[in-house]
This record gives structure tokens, sequence and C-alpha cells, in this order.
């Protein structure tokens, strides 16, 4: 037996419901004990209601999260009016992303800034359709109902991926691989053989192979385990036909606009010294991640291998499923390796890897723990509990997650909104990225476009929201003075661990005593001073009201190159609050004596 219930499905597929026919009805007599338990047909319902309940989750999760980094480039970059080919084809970080773009003009259209929600809809949508498909696939692999609703339950809620839940630009990669699902699921259809459905279903494969990777790369992954599939499922000529036209479609793509935009990546010899660690390192961290056991990925790691090497059968069913799905995990690592070594072996293990490795490694995981509980006396126990297990630790890691970047993207959707009021009331402005280091890609001309069109939310900003703005906007260090010095001079005044020794009657030499020194710079007026170092430094400071009772969210870090450099306000009635370690000590001038 492979499978936990005492199902009724291999009797006969006419007079049972499958999990492809979910509504079929039977005729046939069941004892006491069958009736007690959950039909096909039941569990078809059970695991639409994990559907449903985990969307609700993660809409509850994301009640915080905003557009935050490559979103940006959607939304500024790729406006189809003004060069509309560009806007569709050029690679972003390499992706062919024709579709995501498509997606988030229609979005932007329609809804603006207004709310994130539309958005993350879209994510979540081809997450449900990912997570449905790969249900399908278990069923099809006859691992037991309670197996494949369960585990496919777990990873609706897989916190240890959670980018790809929390980020609405991720559907990119999500799409992918949903996309690449279906187009398995279409050329194993085991229903009609006739040509007209055979040739129909390469045709909807073919589509699906192209749309996957005209939303990222993971759609290069998804088109190699389809054709491994093909290969173990015998289904060789259609598999390979399928694929003629989406790798035709991407490689005019990449020679065209792909191989003009590539980003840094290592030397190939370096690339591919580097490979088996950081696909070994992809793998077994992912499974770590997703059981919340450090170790734990090296042991379940293992343990495939060596049982996919002693039972592994690539051309019998349920495996034509299982090996080409794990082989596709190890494909998107290797593949990521290649390009993304160089960054850190680590990297393997970014949480929108994890997603994409513990999906492709779904299939071969379920059908190890289908057979090693079919014959426990107390499995269904025992899958209960891991099952509880593994969510409760899903659960706990997308929560924390999505609040502590709900936070973040909070504070900088009330900055930017306080951004546009500073624009709006014509003040002026050093700096044009208003968030420079979540939404690089934003920048004021933006926003003033935004705010034309009627494309920005009502402002919900508070004092600390303006003065936050103003950090980022009115101060600025430059080579040269560009806010001319009023006849009031800005103070100098020392908090604690720093010496302040008066070199002129308008200069300070500042001199750290301690890892933490503490002064302050008041502008009552807009203004700047010169800054001399021997050398590069940087300095954190926040932003307050002269009385200190207003104060910035977040502190700015600035960098002071070696030599003069001009510090220039734009604003007065504040004060810079400096704080954090300085390397070395430097002079100031322009101060009040």
């Amino acid at each position: 037996m492979n499978s936990i219930e005492d199902s009724t499905r291999e009797t006969s597929s006419a007079a049972s419901p499958t999990p492809d026919h979910p509504g079929a009805s039977s005729e046939q007599r069941l004892s006491p004990r069958q009736t007690a338990r959950p039909t096909d047909r039941d569990w078809f319902w059970i695991h639409i209601a994990t559907l449903a309940a985990a969307l609700l989750c993660l809409l509850y999760f994301t009640r915080n999260q905003w557009f935050n980094l490559d979103e940006w480039a959607m939304l500024t970059d790729r406006s189809l009016a003004t060069d509309p080919v560009t806007a569709l084809f050029a690679p972003h970080n390499e992706h062919w992303s024709t579709l995501v773009v498509l997606i988030y003009r229609s979005l932007f259209a329609v809804f603006g800034l207004h709310t994130y929600v539309p958005y993350l809809l879209a994510l979540f949508a081809f997450h449900l359709l990912a997570a449905h498909f790969m249900w399908r696939i278990l069923r099809r692999m006859h691992v037991s109902n309670a197996v494949a609703t369960g585990l496919v339950g777990v990873f609706l809620i897989l916190g240890a991926g959670w980018e790809n839940l929390t980020a609405a630009f991720q559907l990119s990669l999500v799409g992918s691989l949903a996309a690449g699902l279906l187009a398995i699921l279409l050329l194993s259809d085991p229903h009609g053989h006739d040509p007209k459905s055979s040739l129909a279903r390469c045709a909807g494969s073919s589509v699906l192979l192209i749309a996957s990777v005209m939303l990222s790369g993971v759609g290069i992954t998804m088109i190699g385990v389809f054709v491994l599939f093909a290969v173990a499922s015998r289904r060789i000529l259609p598999g390979l036909l399928t694929v003629i036209a989406p790798i035709a479609a991407y490689g005019a793509w990449f020679l065209l606009w792909g191989k003009n935009n590539a980003v840094e990546a290592p030397p190939i010899k370096t690339a591919i010294d580097r490979v088996p660690e950081y696909v070994w390192t992809g793998l077994t961290g992912s499974i770590d991640a997703a059981i919340g056991l450090v170790g734990g990925g090296l042991i379940i790691v293992a343990s495939i291998i060596v049982w996919v090497a002693v039972r592994g059968r690539p051309r019998v069913h349920p495996w034509t499923y299982a090996l080409p799905l794990a082989a596709g995990s190890v494909l998107f690592l290797l593949l990521t390796a290649l390009r993304r070594s160089h960054l850190g072996v680590e990297t393997a293990t970014a949480s929108r890897y994890v997603y994409i490795v513990v999906l492709l490694m779904l299939p071969v995981v379920a059908l190890g723990i289908d057979r090693l509980l079919s014959h426990a006396p107390t499995r269904r126990t025992v899958l209960t509990i891991g099952l509880i297990f593994l969510l409760s630790i899903q659960v706990a890691v997308l929560r924390f997650e999505a609040n502590t970047w709900g936070s973040i993207e909070q504070e900088q959707r009330r900055r930017i909104l306080a951004t546009s009021e500073l624009l709006s009331d014509g003040e002026p402005i050093l700096n044009m990225v208003p968030a420079p280091r979540y939404s690089p890609n934003l920048q004021t001309s933006h926003l003033n476009e935004f705010a034309e069109a009627g494309r920005l939310p009502e402002s919900d900003s508070d004092p600390a929201d303006i003065m936050t703005a103003r950090e980022y906007l009115q101060v600025s260090v430059d080579p040269d003075q560009i806010v001319a010095t009023t006849a009031v001079l800005p103070a100098l005044s020392s908090e604690r661990g720093v010496e302040l020794r008066q070199t002129s009657p308008s200069c300070r030499y500042v001199v750290p005593l301690s890892t933490m020194p503490r002064f302050n710079l008041t502008f009552d007026t807009p203004g700047a001073v010169s800054i001399m170092s021997d050398q590069q430094i940087q300095l954190d400071f926040t932003l307050a009201s002269n009385d200190g009772s207003i104060r910035a969210n977040v502190p700015r870090n600035l960098t002071i190159l070696s030599g003069y450099q001009w510090l220039s306000v734009a604003t007065g009635n504040v004060r810079l609050e400096f704080s954090g370690e300085i390397d070395s000590p430097f002079e100031i001038c322009g101060l009040k004596d």
C-alpha cells in the first residue's frame, strides 16, 4: 500500500471520484468503516477549504505591506505610453518580465498607489494556483489524500518562503512555477487519448511555458522539468514539440534584449567551482527552514538521495513526476549559482529560493512520507502531529517577517506621502530620492507625476513623518556649497563622548573620546557648514526640531569623503543629532563662535 487510507480509488475510476473529477459519484456499497472515512470528493473540498483559509490568513498577515524595492521599477520606469517596446521587453535583473510589467501597469492604471491589496491578490492567485496544481500532481502520483492535502496546506503558509508571500512583485517567480506545473498537468492528462485532444494539450502546455519564461527566469527551470517529465513518462515527441516555441521565444528575446543587460556575474570557472556547495547549501538549507530544525535538512536530503538511488525508477509511475520535479530544484540552484554565487553561498537559502526548492521537492518528500507511514499503526496520529508542528513553525515565521517588513514599509509609505506634501508646498529639495534604501527607483519627479494623475492616496503623515521626509530631502553632503550661508550660523554642541576643540572662531575639531559619541548641529535657518576629514567617514544622524519635541522616525547615514565637503540643510529650526561610531576626528567650519 502506498496510501494512508483504505481508499477505493484503485478499483474503478468510473465508479469513484478522482482528483481530476472530484464531483464524480460512487454507486458502490461501502462498509460502515469505509463510510466513516472521507472520500476523494470530501478531500477535494477539504483541500479547497485550506486554499480559502490560507488566502484569509495571507491577507491578514500582509495587511501592512506596501510597495517596496523592485516594484517601483515597474511603476516608474516602465511607462507603456513613452516607449512601449523597451518597457515591455527590457530585462529586470536579467529576467524577461513582460507579463509582470503588464500586470503591474494594468493594476496601477486602475488602483494607482491607493491600495496594495490588488497587487497582493495577484500574487496570492498565482500562489494558490501553484499549490493547487501541486496537489493535483500529488494525487496523480497516488499519494494519499491526507498526506497530499496536509503537505500542500503547510506549503500554503510557508513562512520559510516569506518573500514570495509578502511582496507582490514575487508574483514573477511564483507565476512561473504555477504556469510550469499546469503545463506538466496538461501533458500528463490521463483522460482522453485522441489526436485532437493531445494536440490541444501540447499547444496549451507550450503557451504556458512561454508565459512561464515571460514572468521570470524560473521559467527556464520549468522548461527543463517539463522535458525531464516528458522523457520519464514516455511522451518524448509531444514534449519536445511542446518546448520548441518556448525555447525559440526565450532565445529571440535574449538575443534582442537580454544579453545586453546582464548583471554582474562571477567568472564562469569560479561559478562552476562553487556550484556543488551552492546547490547542497540550497537543498539542505531549504529543508532546514521548512521543518524548523537546523541540521534536519542534511539528514532528509541524504536519506532522499539514498532512497532514490535504491528504489527510484525514473520511468515508472509515480517516479515519473517525483524525480523530474526534484531534479528541477537542483537545476534551479545550479542556474542560480552560475549568476549569483559571487554574492555568497548563503544566498542559496534566501527565502524566495527556499519557496521554489520546497515546492519542487514536495512530490518526492510526499511520496517518501506516504511510503514510510503506509503500514504504521499510528499513521494518522503521527501525520497529524507532524503537520501541526510544521504549520505552527511556518505560521510563526510568516507572521514575524510580515510584521517586520510591514513596519518598515508603512514608515516608508508615510515618508513618501510626507514628501509629496513638501513638494506640493514648494519647499526646497536637495535630494531627489526620499527612500533610497528600499525604494531607490522612486524620485520626487515621479511623485509629482503621480500626484497630478491622482495616483497617490490621501496623506496620513504626522509631524514625525514630515521630519523624516525633511531628513532625507533637505539635508545633503556635496563637494560644493548648495545652500547659502546666512547671518545666523549653525551651532555645534557636545552631549557625550566627544571633544570639540576650537581651531578658529568658526571652526571646531571633533575628536571622538568613546565608541558611541553624541553631538548636535543646530540650524536656526537654512545654511551650510564645511567638513574637512583626512579619510572617508560615516556619520549617523537623526533630524529633530530645535526643542527636541519632534524627531524623525529613522536615522540617516551620511558618507563624508576625504577632503573638503559641504553639509547643507535647506530648512530651519532643526538640529542634526549625531550618534554612533566615528572612525577618526574631523573639522567643521562655518559655525557660530
